[in-house]
């Protein structure tokens, strides 16, 4: 059996669309766009090759696509069904395909501009160039990227990350210049963020601010709290005091969104010896499996008490 492998990596430019004729077969052939109406500044997610050929193409807004295809068929998107899609082909191609990733912007940049400053303008010119040159130049990534140009690469397929942040944004159908509704808006957005971080059971450390104004315009500040938080005001208080030294009460707002970092396990809370020991549970009674006054402290505290009282139990008298 041979020990090769082989990666396909796939476009999947109109997969929304692709899901959308699976659905509803009479839109094959002809030109629609999936995505968000146009009097509400939504934005094409996917349009179908007949679309295409008017100059509709993924995220231009709706209402420039229409403009351009007087005959563009709307869909809105059958999320669910992407998903279900999405997962399945996650699935069934887990040992085929990976999508890779560079490391930092910077990293990148200086590379790129010695590659081209010597002549190394395609992946075979990579290839034929001195792998020693370039290890010696970028360490262990030069002698990565001289493999990886010859198609030698025998990292296992990752096709899951974790998240680094999780976000809410809110584009509003018409421009807001309210200050109520936007800091109602904020609010809104840190609840449905604390409630994704229990879910996942999750803190995070970093608030950030996205504002957009109408001309497109997209200012951002972020702050670092003292401490890790999953709580709804903590965030909103955190982004609305980013608000205030973004938005002068004049502008108006087209997008408003807030989003969470730094995110990691919530820490375990350090728990007193006598409470585990008199309030919490009775000696021998819990050694022998029964039991008794369990507290509900979470995940991460409630394997904290049974590993303290694993340890102390032989001492217990019931």
């Amino acid at each position: 059996m041979s020990s090769l492998r082989t990666i396909i990596h796939l476009d999947l430019d109109a997969f929304f669309c692709a899901v959308e004729e699976q659905r509803d077969p009479s839109l094959r052939g002809k030109p629609f766009a999936v995505g968000g109406r146009p009097e509400s500044r939504g934005v094409v997610s996917s349009a179908s090759y007949a679309a295409r050929q008017f100059g509709v193409r993924s995220a231009i807004p709706m209402a420039q696509a229409v403009r351009l295809c007087p005959e563009l068929i709307l869909v809105a998107n059958s999320q669910a069904l992407s998903v279900q899609v999405a997962a399945w082909y996650n699935r069934a191609n887990a040992d085929r395909g990976v999508f890779a990733f560079g490391s930092s912007a910077s990293q990148r940049s200086m590379r790129i501009t010695f590659m081209i400053a010597v002549g190394m303008h395609t992946i075979g010119d990579i290839a034929a160039w001195p792998a020693a040159d370039l290890a010696r130049r970028f360490g262990q990534h030069g002698e990565d990227l001289v493999r990886r140009a010859c198609g030698i690469d025998t990292r296992p397929i990752v096709t899951e990350r974790a998240a680094k942040s999780i976000s809410q944004e809110t584009t509003f159908a018409r421009d807001v210049t309210d200050r109520a509704m936007l800091e109602r808006t904020l609010r809104e957005q840190a609840a449905e963020i604390a409630q994704k971080l229990r879910r996942e059971d999750l803190m995070g450390t970093t608030i950030k601010l996205k504002i957009r104004w109408p001309d497109f315009t997209t200012p951002t500040r972020q702050l670092t709290l003292p401490q890790p938080t999953d709580e709804p005001e903590v965030i909103a208080e955190a982004a609305l005091r980013l608000f205030g030294q973004i938005w002068t009460g004049e502008q108006a707002v087209r997008l408003i969104g807030v989003g969470v970092s730094g995110l990691g396990a919530p820490p375990i809370p350090a728990l007193p010896a006598h409470d585990l020991e008199d309030e919490y549970y009775r000696g021998s009674s819990w050694l022998r499996g029964e039991t008794v006054g369990l507290v509900e402290v979470g995940p991460h505290s409630r394997s904290l008490i049974s590993t303290q009282i694993r340890d102390q139990g032989a001492g217990w008298n019931g």
